[in-house]
């Protein structure tokens, strides 16, 4: 796609806001389990170990590291193989993909944090991987943003991730409250999703701007609204 100006973009993140991370976890689990129940126990212990802090687990890295690459890649296919005969998406997800693929003045990609492999397996997993999708390493989301803007246009100069597009304004949506630390506060907007946020992490205030929602839908609603 070539450099363009749109009104908006959203940045859309992954897992627990668009994708059902723990249904997602539980089919990579039943996977490892068919190659060996140590590598299934031990992967389950570290997801739950993980999710309790709300760290970002990468269970592609995980397998090379307690099994070996070949198994990582074999397991990787065989979910994004199971992924397309049930759902691993999260309410309301379909309906948001459809209302920003059909919206003339914006557009949208994905902003998730993690490994890169883990990552993108999920992406594919969800048939997502036409969709312009930006792994980062950093958490707070807000701050990454704050970097595209450009105070001399008022407005965004996008990644190359995202096709270098030129934005007057972002909008983050994600279920992180750290996510949105850093913000711009007068370009930029957030949406917190709260459906399946995790008390230990997200007990802290979100920035002005940032609207809370228990799911997707109610982004739909709130941004026709406004």
């Amino acid at each position: 796609m070539s450099t363009a100006d749109v009104n908006r973009f959203y940045c859309v993140d992954l897992d627990r806001t668009i994708l059902n991370t723990r249904r997602a976890s539980g089919v990579i689990i039943e996977l490892c389990r068919a190659y060996d129940e140590q590598l299934a126990e031990t992967i389950e212990r570290e997801v739950v170990e993980y999710s309790y802090f709300g760290a970002s687990y990468s269970v592609h890295d995980a397998i090379v590291r307690y099994a070996s690459s070949e198994v990582a890649d074999n397991i990787e296919r065989q979910f994004i193989e199971a992924a397309r005969t049930q759902s691993l998406k999260l309410p309301g997800a379909d309906e948001l993909i459809s209302w920003l693929d059909e919206l003339d003045d914006a557009q949208w990609g994905i902003l998730t944090y993690g490994s890169l492999n883990n990552q993108l397996m999920k992406v594919k997993a969800l048939g997502l991987e036409t969709r312009p999708v930006l792994v980062t390493q950093e958490p707070h989301k807000g701050t990454l943003i704050k970097g595209w803007y450009d105070k001399s246009s008022s407005g965004f100069g996008l990644p190359k991730e995202y096709s270098s597009v030129r934005a007057k304004e972002v909008i983050l949506i994600d279920d992180r409250a750290q996510s949105f630390e850093g913000l711009p506060e007068s370009a930029a907007r957030g949406y917190w999703v709260t459906q399946e946020a995790v008390d230990v992490m997200d007990a802290i205030p979100v920035p002005p701007g940032v609207v809370a929602v228990h799911d997707l839908t109610d982004v739909i609603r709130s941004e026709i609204d406004r």
